[in-house]
């Protein structure tokens, strides 16, 4: 299949570098058969490291969520709307992102939330209400970064000048954030000079040790596969109900116009026709 996708835009595999993506089994399958390298994607495994540190808050942030759920009862919505025109929202454990937004949506509206009498009994008190709070810091910290591998800009090397002060903050993600190689069919055991520099450390090294050197193809890698990822989304803008019977050729011209919409306007159409 993935050479049959290629074929159709007169590629080849040997034209394939690299895959970046998650490090699932099937695309460990994929990029063994291919015989290519597997670059993981820093946005998946900064989300399971999130997710990891989480984990110790959990009985809190379910608190919180069971709070929210009351509060979106009609009766207890209509009594909440009276003090605040924020709605309540519910987390979704599929995405961490959703922990920041409930968690802030919860500091904003507990006053309101404490003129509900039907939900007193859910209202996070004493030592509960300040580790949630506490947590949302964390969160915004962590979100920041989120962010940033967002770009299409950040580069490699940034994603590790990100993940060591991380690391050091939050000891608990280390096993999920450590880069141990660019390639990860090729480990090495001690890290290159490049590599320390951008970790900022202060060992000397041996005047006589190896150079390392990387390939130029190097600085062109992508440390996530976040553009794929919304080309995914966007085709879903694109295919809705009303164009389920638009044509192969039709859809892929406003998927490619969509994910390149940066490059053109109104007048460059003009242009072409």
């Amino acid at each position: 299949m993935f050479k049959c996708v290629l074929s159709r835009y007169n590629k080849t595999i040997s034209m394939v570098a690299f895959l970046v993506a998650d490090n699932c089994s099937i695309n460990k399958r994929i990029a063994t058969l291919l015989d290519l390298p597997l670059v993981r994607c820093a946005s998946h495994r900064y989300n399971l490291a999130v997710n990891r540190s989480l984990a110790p808050y959990e009985a809190e942030l379910a608190a919180v969520n069971d709070l929210m759920v009351q509060l979106r009862h009609c009766n207890n919505a209509a009594e909440l709307a009276k003090h605040t025109e924020l709605k309540p929202i519910k987390r979704n454990t599929i995405r961490w992102s959703s922990t920041l937004e409930i968690i802030h949506r919860y500091k904003r509206i507990r006053d309101a939330i404490r003129q509900v009498e039907a939900v007193e009994e859910f209202i996070p008190t004493g030592a509960t209400h300040k580790k949630v709070v506490g947590l949302l810091e964390h969160l915004k910290k962590l979100d920041s970064v989120c962010k940033v591998l967002q770009d299409d800009r950040t580069a490699m090397a940034d994603v590790r000048v990100l993940f060591d002060p991380l690391i050091d903050d939050y000891l608990v993600m280390a096993s999920h954030q450590r880069l141990k190689a660019l390639w990860q069919a090729s480990e090495r055991k001690e890290d290159s000079y490049a590599v320390e520099i951008l970790r900022g450390s202060k060992k000397k090294r041996n005047a006589v040790a190896q150079s390392v050197s990387y390939s130029e193809l190097a600085k062109m890698v992508p440390p996530t596969s976040n553009t794929v990822e919304r080309l995914f989304s966007q085709c879903k803008l694109i295919l809705t109900p009303q164009c389920a019977c638009l044509l192969p050729a039709n859809f892929e011209i406003l998927a490619f116009l969509r994910v390149n919409r940066d490059l053109w306007n109104a007048s460059t159409l003009v242009d072409v026709e």
